[in-house]
């Protein structure tokens, strides 16, 4: 299921049927801010649930030179699961 854009929050989203949550924020000229903890509410329903995470982008005019998830610690995350590979995110230098 595809929550791009994501432009509100998802508290505790049920995620029944679903395999696969790919997020993304608002992008190009007049684009709306996407919250990072949003998007992090949404990443833990889906850890919660075992359904794989996909941060396509962060919201901006330019998104794909932020193509991860900042935590509350600033520290930088690539979430690139699917259905059938839940490998474990990265954390960028």
């Amino acid at each position: 299921m595809s929550f791009d854009p994501l432009l509100c929050a998802i508290p505790d989203a049920d995620l029944l049927g679903i395999q696969w949550a790919i997020v993304g924020g608002e992008s190009g000229p007049g684009y709306r801010h996407m919250q990072e903890q949003w998007a992090r509410s949404l990443r833990d329903s889906c850890v919660r649930q075992g359904v794989a995470f996909f941060m396509k982008q962060n919201s901006d005019y330019r998104p794909e030179l932020r193509p991860w998830l900042i935590e509350e610690d600033g520290s930088q995350w690539q979430w690139h699961q699917f259905p059938h590979d839940m490998s474990a995110p990265v954390r960028l230098p």
